[in-house]
């Protein structure tokens, strides 16, 4: 009885749509062909308060972007040629889905887009930037069609986005995916090709094994996906950075090709693949990682620091190719690591060298140079420091610094001048330690307490510690935390699920009233 009580409202509210739109199609203005097949559908241009920001920051200039542009124009209707296509709600998407297959500007889904989906549909080129932020309703991305984006592909801040659909794309200049954290499902063609930068920061993705076909990038960067088991790449040069950390802990980085990178920073993975890799020009970081090798058997050159630090499992590693570090060295808390002899072609250090953990073994017999202090500091009673203190030939290989060396429960100290030459050598006792674990453990807390040493001289141990060797070296940073937490994940996927019931819930009803 209440269904029936409803029908004659419905037909009212129909009778008016329908006086409505006959007014409007037998206007004068539709007749001179004024007004578009559906004016409640227009796209509308953005609101004058939205800040667009800037989205040609790529290599493609604005000036090659504008004649693009200018070349096509002449094809496409001004429906489908405008500086942004903003996009509000379903409407607008379907109406300009209606008109083009080929968008020239920028497309740029609102924030307050009304709809769970957001579908291209036809749409097979953007011959601009596709950007989706702060839209955080979106559950599903889909364009089955699209091929190309020829400038920036972002999504930002969607915190609801669960699947992204993208079974034909073979181009965008640049990715950049960053809070997405229920993204689990991406499909994407293995071969799309990419030109300045990959970026994929907090999302439930497992494998990054897309962009196979790409050579070259400034930057490749995959950090917080807390899921990830897999990240593979055939780049070969990496311009400006290669950063992967704070992903799954048992995530594995292959990258077979890569020959050359600007800054290189790895954190947090289980194993490390750069067969190929030759040249550094800046940094070269592996930090807190649970690997068990670390083989590089191709690097030549570092133009920075190079830092093997807290790598806890690490038993391995192979630099024996490496002839010159422009920076410092600084093998750091690596608790397996026995001894320090993978360094056979090292000749020249053009800063400092931290070495420090339970090593019995220094061995760099080619090593001719090194232009900051030296710090050297394990708990073998078995290393030797006379190599670092007393050279056996008259003049030593640091030039215009300090060495100190601490062996068990002794300590060296020596100071050197510019020529080479020691003005200043002593031995001390080190004060007897607390008991250290000796398991390795995973779990095991490293002791880096500075109080077991003996301060009897506090002005020349503080001109030591405050010298170049202990300040210029990179420190490990806390792991960074994920944006969304558990909880609000949990909350995001119950409202989607409750979306889908209510959906499910009113096509039955409708059903049951036809």
């Amino acid at each position: 009885m209440k269904l029936l009580n409803i029908l004659p409202l419905c037909a009212s509210v129909s009778a008016t749509f329908l006086a409505d739109y006959r007014r409007l199609n037998d206007s004068p203005d539709r007749q001179a062909g004024f007004l578009p097949h559906n004016e409640f559908a227009k796209p509308r241009e953005p609101p004058n308060n939205y800040n667009k920001r800037d989205i040609t920051t790529n290599k493609t200039s604005d000036e090659q972007h504008r004649l693009v542009k200018e070349n096509s124009m002449s094809n496409l209707n001004s429906v489908c040629t405008r500086e942004t296509h903003y996009i509000e709600d379903e409407t607008d998407m379907l109406e300009l889905q209606r008109q083009c297959n080929e968008i020239i500007g920028d497309l740029i889904i609102s924030p307050r887009y009304d709809s769970f989906v957001v579908d291209l549909r036809n749409i097979h080129k953007i011959q601009g930037s596709f950007v989706i932020e702060d839209a955080r309703d979106i559950a599903r991305v889909s364009a089955p069609q699209l091929n190309y984006i020829t400038q920036e592909f972002r999504l930002h801040s969607m915190t609801s986005l669960v699947e992204l659909e993208l079974p034909q794309l073979k181009f965008a200049n640049s990715i950049d995916w960053t809070v997405l954290p229920i993204l689990a499902a991406l499909t994407l063609d293995d071969r799309t090709m990419v030109n300045e930068n990959i970026i994929i920061s907090d999302t439930s993705l497992q494998n990054i094994e897309f962009f196979q076909g790409v050579q070259e990038l400034d930057i490749f960067n995959i950090n917080n996906n807390r899921f990830l088991e897999t990240i593979k790449s055939n780049v070969v040069t990496i311009n400006t950075q290669l950063s992967v950390h704070a992903n799954s802990r048992d995530v594995e980085l292959e990258m077979p090709f890569l020959e050359s990178t600007e800054n290189l920073t790895i954190r947090d993975t289980a194993s490390i693949s750069l067969p190929k890799l030759n040249s550094v020009q800046s940094s070269f970081q592996i930090i807190e990682n649970v690997i068990t090798s670390l083989d590089v058997p191709e690097l030549e050159f570092v133009g920075g620091t190079l830092g093997v630090i807290e790598n806890r499992q690490l038993v391995t590693a192979d630099f024996n190719n490496l002839t010159e570090i422009t920076g410092g060295l600084m093998i750091s808390k690596n608790p397996r690591l026995s001894k320090i002899n993978f360094f056979e072609k090292l000749r020249q250090i053009g800063g400092a060298i931290h070495f420090e953990g339970r090593f019995s073994e220094t061995i760099l017999e080619s090593l001719k140079l090194v232009k900051g202090s030296v710090y050297i500091e394990s708990t073998s009673e078995v290393l030797d420091c006379s190599s670092w203190i007393s050279p056996s030939s008259s003049k030593s290989i640091i030039r215009g610094g300090k060495v100190k060396c601490i062996s068990g429960k002794k300590s060296n100290f020596a100071e050197v001048n510019d020529d080479g030459d020691i003005i200043d050598r002593k031995e001390e006792e080190v004060k007897e330690k607390s008991p250290q674990p000796q398991d390795d453990n995973d779990d095991e807390e490293y002791d880096d307490n500075d109080d077991d040493i003996d301060h009897s001289d506090d002005t020349e141990e503080q001109s030591f510690r405050s010298d170049e060797t202990r300040t210029r070296f990179l420190t490990p940073k806390p792991r960074a935390k994920n944006t969304s937490t558990n909880g609000a994940m949990i909350k995001r996927i119950e409202g989607v699920l409750t979306f889908s019931a209510v959906l499910i819930a009113f096509t039955y009803a409708g059903s049951v009233f036809i």
